[in-house]
């Protein structure tokens, strides 16, 4: 006798009782259940590795089931088709979501599924802070964590003014960043 597939077995078995037996209704309804998510994934038009199409075997009196087939799950970001769509790490929970710092001059990036990871693309980050009137860090404060304002001694022009400096009504200075827009601190005359 020629193999036959079990859709051909039961269109001939209909075909010849012209009905379908209590038996073939039972295992239509086993088949149906057992391969129902793979067939869900053949629906969507593909089914890209790591999922794929079972057997159906003979699993002794408990009836047919389907064996060695992998089912479509839930997208994440681990670098696999886990959706069985055909493309990988695509519509990841959490992914296009707002991140990072939003004081200025920060601004917002977006989360990404990047090498199996969400991480956060784009946006302005905190810089190490500079003297430079801004607040690199974006922590609130500008210019912060420099030590300005402390007493320094000021830098004076010996020609001008020759002497000893350490006697008498010379004051420290007060340590601020460049007028001149260097980046650097400079210690200014303290005010009288």
């Amino acid at each position: 006798m020629a193999q036959m597939t079990l859709s051909r077995f039961l269109i001939e078995e209909q075909r010849d009782k012209n009905v379908i037996s209590h038996d073939l209704r039972l295992l239509i309804e086993v088949v149906s259940r057992a391969c129902k998510a793979i067939s869900i994934a053949i629906g969507k038009g593909s089914l890209a590795d790591p999922c794929q199409v079972g057997t159906l075997v003979c699993n002794g009196n408990q009836g047919w089931k389907c064996q060695g087939g992998k089912t479509p799950s839930g997208e994440v970001c681990d670098g696999v088709d886990n959706d069985c769509d055909g493309s990988v790490d695509d519509n990841v929970s959490g992914v296009g979501q707002p991140c990072g710092n939003t004081t200025p001059p920060c601004a917002p990036g977006v989360t990404a599924c990047v090498n199996g990871t969400i991480d956060c693309q784009g946006g302005v980050k905190p810089q190490p802070e500079t003297c430079n009137a801004k607040d690199d860090d974006c922590n609130g404060t500008v210019d912060d964590g420099l030590g300005l304002g402390g007493p320094c001694n000021a830098t004076y022009d010996t020609t001008l003014y020759p002497g000893d400096r350490t006697k008498g009504e010379c004051k420290p200075g007060v340590s601020q960043c460049d007028p001149a827009g260097s980046g650097n601190t400079t210690c200014s005359a303290a005010p009288a």
